[in-house]
C-alpha cells in the first residue's frame, strides 16, 4: 500500500493529520472486499449547512451513509476525491480540511489485512445533485445536520447479519466527523 507516502503529501498541504488507528475482526466478506485498498471518505457540506448521504440499492432499507470511493492505482487521493465526489454526487466541490487518516486492520481467521480511510470536509459550490456512475447503484440521497453523524453511525454500528461488520466499519468514518465537526477539533 502506498499509504505513507500519501500521508506526506497530505500534510504538505493540509498539516499534521488527525490519525486513528482500529483493529476489527471481520467476516470472509468484509475482509476480501476492504483489503489491501485505500478509499477517500467525503464530507460534503451542502449550502443548508447539513451534510449528504447517500443509500445504494442493495444496502439494507434506512440505511444511509457518507458517500466514499476507491484510489485507483497511480491516482493521487485528491485526484480520487475529486473524480468519486463527480461520480457519486455529480456536485462540483473545494475542500475545507482533511479530517482524519483512519487505519483499519482488518482480521480474519488468523489472515489481516489494512484498509485506509482518507477523510475530508468539502463544501458544495456547484453542479446538480445527481449520480454519474450508474454501476455504483446509488439509489437515493439525504442530508443530515452534523449532530445527526452520531445517529448514523450508531444506526450503522446496529446492522446485524450479513452487514455487522460492514457496519461496525463504516460506523468509524462517522464518528471520526462527528467528532472533529461538532467539537470542533483541530485537524
Amino acid at each position: 500500500m502506498k499509504g505513507h507516502k500519501l500521508d506526506a503529501e497530505l500534510e504538505m498541504r493540509f498539516g499534521p493529520l488527525r490519525r486513528a488507528q482500529y483493529t476489527l475482526s471481520v467476516g470472509k466478506r468484509v475482509f476480501e472486499d476492504f483489503r489491501c485498498r485505500e478509499e477517500v471518505v467525503l464530507v460534503i457540506r451542502r449550502p443548508s449547512g447539513r451534510f449528504l448521504l447517500h443509500t445504494k440499492g442493495f444496502y439494507p432499507p434506512g440505511v444511509f451513509r457518507l458517500p466514499s470511493g476507491s484510489i485507483r492505482e497511480g491516482e493521487s487521493v485528491l485526484e480520487a476525491l475529486f473524480r468519486e465526489a463527480h461520480e457519486e454526487t455529480g456536485l462540483e466541490v473545494e475542500i475545507e480540511r482533511c479530517l482524519g487518516v483512519l487505519s483499519y486492520e482488518l482480521c480474519w481467521r488468523g489472515r489481516r489485512a489494512h484498509f485506509i480511510s482518507y477523510v475530508f470536509l468539502l463544501r458544495e459550490v456547484g453542479g446538480a445533485l445527481e449520480a454519474q456512475d450508474t454501476e455504483e447503484l446509488i439509489a437515493g440521497f439525504r442530508e443530515v445536520s452534523p449532530e445527526e453523524l452520531r445517529d448514523v453511525a450508531a444506526k450503522l454500528r446496529g446492522l446485524k447479519g450479513q452487514w455487522k461488520d460492514w457496519g461496525r466499519l463504516r460506523a468509524l468514518a462517522h464518528d471520526l466527523v462527528a467528532e472533529e465537526v461538532i467539537c470542533g477539533s483541530p485537524s
